[in-house]
C-alpha cells in the first residue's frame, strides 16, 4: 500500500479545456501495457491494447473549443484503442507506430516514448462530458 502525505496548501486541479478540433503535434509521454493485476490490458471483445497517454508539444498554440486562446495547463490525452492483438486488428497501431517515423517492425513500446507526430484532434461526449480524442494519426510526409 502507497501513502499520501498530503500537501495542506495543495489546490484542487480544475477541469482542463477541451481543445478545438485541429490538426497539432503530440508527444507520446507514456505507453500502459499492463492492468493493476499485472496482466496486459485487454478490452471487453477480448482485444490486447495499449494505452497511450500523449502532450501536446506546444499548447500554446491551441486554440479552446469556445474560441478563447489556452492560458494554462491543457492536461493529456489518452487514447485507449490502440490493438496490439490480435494481429489483424493493429491496422490503428501500424498508422500510430509510422506516424511516430518508426518502422512497423517487432518493437517494445518504450521504444515509442518522447517521439512525436501529427494528429487530428476531435472532441467526444460522453455522459454530458467533453474531453478531447485522438481523431487520427497522420503519418509523416
Amino acid at each position: 500500500m502507497a501513502r499520501l502525505n498530503a500537501n495542506p496548501q495543495a489546490e484542487a486541479s480544475v477541469d482542463f479545456p477541451v481543445i478545438k478540433p485541429c490538426v497539432t503535434r503530440l508527444r507520446v509521454k507514456a505507453i500502459i501495457t499492463q492492468a493493476e493485476d499485472g496482466g496486459p490490458l485487454v478490452s471487453a471483445k477480448g482485444n490486447t491494447y495499449w494505452k497511450i497517454q500523449l502532450e501536446y508539444v506546444d499548447p500554446t498554440s491551441l486554440t479552446k473549443e469556445d474560441g478563447s486562446p489556452v492560458t494554462g495547463p491543457v492536461g493529456s490525452i489518452f487514447d485507449n484503442s490502440i490493438v496490439v492483438a490480435p494481429a489483424e486488428k493493429q491496422g490503428k497501431a501500424r498508422g500510430f507506430v509510422e506516424a511516430l517515423g518508426a518502422a512497423w517492425a517487432d518493437l517494445d513500446s518504450e521504444d515509442l516514448v518522447g517521439l512525436e507526430c501529427d494528429a487530428r484532434i476531435g472532441i467526444e461526449e460522453y455522459q454530458g462530458n467533453k474531453k478531447n480524442t485522438v481523431a487520427r494519426y497522420l503519418k509523416k510526409q
